[in-house]
C-alpha cells in the first residue's frame, strides 16, 4: 500500500516536471524574479480566476474533509498535481508548495487551539486568552512552540520528496497586531486602552516569536529551495488594522511594524483593503517595497482604487499588487485601462476575480486570459 502511495507521488512529481519544462513561459516565479529585480515584467504579470460561488462551497468542504484523512504521501502528491492547474484555465503557474495551517498558524505558539471544519480551512480558535495570563509568558521555543515543529516536519518532508524545480515557502506569519487579535478576541480593542501596557508586552513577544522564526525558516528550506517573494517571505498582514483608526496604529502598532522592516532591511504590506491601512503604513514605514490596492465589494473599511493607490507611490521603487473583483460586462474594460498604468508605474501585478463565473465559465476565462497574455507582450515586452 506505501509502494502504491509512493507511485501516485512519482506519477505526479514527473507529470509536473514535463509541464514545468514545456511552459517557462507561464512561470510565475520569473515575474517575481524582474519585479523585485525593479523591472517591468517580461512575462505579463496578470492571473483572472473565478471565486468559489456559493453553489460550489458544499463539494468544495466535502473534498476538503476528505482530503484531511489522507495520508502524508497522498496530500503531497495532490499538492503537486495542483500546482499546474491553474494552465487549464490559462493562468501562469508558481511552482511552490505552502507549509501554513492558514492565518492561525502563529497564534498556535501562544497557546490558541483551533477548531478546523470542512467550510473554513483557516479554522477558529476554540477559544481566546485573557490577557493577563501572558505577564510572567516566556518566549516560545520554536522547535516546540504550537504548530512550528509540524512546519518544520512539512519543510523536510517536502525537501526528502520533492525535486529541487519545486519550491518551499514559508507558513502565513501574518502580523503582530493580527496574531494579538486571534490571542485575545474582539476584547483587545478595549484591551488596547484598559491594559495598555500589558498589549504592548504581549506584541514584544509576538514581534520576537516571530523574529526567531524568521530567522529560522530560512535555514529550514535553504536558499535552492526557497519561494523568495517579498509578498511571501517579508509580509505583514494588516487586516486587523482595518477596525482601528490610524493614530491606534501609530500608537499601538508602529513600533513593532518598524522592528520587523529592521530586521528584513525592507517590508510587504497587505492592508487587506483598508485605505487608511493603505495610508499610515505607507506613511510610517520608510522601506515599504510592497503594498496592495484594488476594488473588493464588501470589505470592512472601504477600497483603495488603482489611481489613489499610484499617485500615493508614484517615484518610489514600491510593488503594486492589484487584486480586483470584476463587474460583469466590464471584465475587458478594467483589465485593459489597469494594464495602461504600467506607463506610469512599470512594478505592477494584476489579480482578478469574477464572483459571479462558475465552473462553465472557465472557457471564456481561459480565452480572457489569452487574450491578455497576448495583449501584454505585444505593447509591453
Amino acid at each position: 500500500m506505501k509502494e502504491e502511495k509512493r507511485s501516485r507521488l512519482s506519477k505526479a512529481i514527473e507529470e509536473f516536471l514535463k509541464v514545468y519544462r514545456q511552459n517557462p513561459d507561464r512561470n510565475y516565479l520569473q515575474v517575481y524574479e524582474d519585479l523585485q529585480e525593479g523591472r517591468r515584467p517580461s512575462l505579463p504579470p496578470i492571473c483572472i480566476n473565478k471565486g468559489w460561488h456559493p453553489s460550489e462551497m458544499e463539494s468544495l468542504a466535502r473534498q476538503r474533509s476528505l482530503d484531511e484523512k489522507e495520508d502524508e504521501f497522498t496530500k503531497l502528491a495532490k499538492k503537486i498535481e495542483g500546482l499546474t492547474a491553474p494552465l487549464k484555465i490559462g493562468n501562469p503557474f508558481t511552482p511552490y508548495l505552502s507549509t501554513s495551517f492558514g492565518t492561525m498558524t502563529l497564534a498556535t505558539a501562544f497557546g490558541i487551539k483551533i477548531l478546523f471544519s470542512p467550510d473554513n480551512s483557516d479554522g477558529n480558535p476554540k477559544q481566546h486568552l485573557p490577557l493577563k495570563g501572558f505577564d510572567n509568558f516566556e518566549l516560545p521555543d520554536i522547535f516546540k512552540a504550537g504548530l512550528i515543529p509540524k512546519i518544520k516536519e512539512q519543510i523536510d518532508f517536502i525537501k526528502e520528496n520533492t525535486p529541487s524545480e519545486i519550491k518551499i515557502g514559508y507558513p502565513d506569519m501574518q502580523g503582530p497586531f493580527n496574531i494579538a487579535h486571534i490571542i485575545l478576541g474582539t476584547d483587545i480593542f478595549y484591551l488596547l486602552y484598559d491594559e495598555a501596557e500589558r498589549i504592548h508586552h504581549l506584541l514584544q513577544l509576538i514581534t520576537n516569536f516571530m523574529i526567531e522564526l524568521y530567522k529560522a525558516l530560512p535555514l529550514w528550506i535553504g536558499e535552492e529551495r526557497m519561494f523568495n517573494w517579498i509578498g511571501a517571505t517579508k509580509r505583514i498582514a494588516e487586516c486587523s488594522c482595518n477596525l482601528i483608526s490610524k493614530e491606534t496604529y501609530r500608537e499601538f502598532v508602529k513600533s513593532y511594524d518598524l522592528q520587523l522592516e529592521k530586521f528584513h532591511g525592507e517590508i510587504a504590506i497587505h492592508p487587506c483593503n483598508g485605505k487608511h491601512v493603505f495610508d499610515v503604513t505607507l506613511e510610517e514605514l520608510p522601506n515599504v517595497r510592497y503594498t496592495e490596492c484594488g476594488i473588493i465589494e464588501k470589505t470592512v473599511a472601504g477600497s483603495t482604487d488603482i489611481d489613489y493607490a499610484l499617485n500615493k507611490i508614484l517615484g518610489r521603487p514600491i510593488i503594486l499588487s492589484v487584486g480586483q473583483e470584476l463587474v460583469e460586462g466590464r471584465e475587458e474594460e478594467t483589465i485593459r485601462e489597469h494594464l495602461e498604468k504600467l506607463h506610469q508605474h512599470p512594478l505592477l501585478t494584476f489579480g482578478y476575480t469574477g464572483m459571479y463565473w462558475t465552473k462553465k465559465d472557465e472557457g471564456y476565462i481561459r480565452k480572457l486570459n489569452q487574450k491578455f497574455y497576448d495583449y501584454y507582450l505585444e505593447r509591453f515586452v
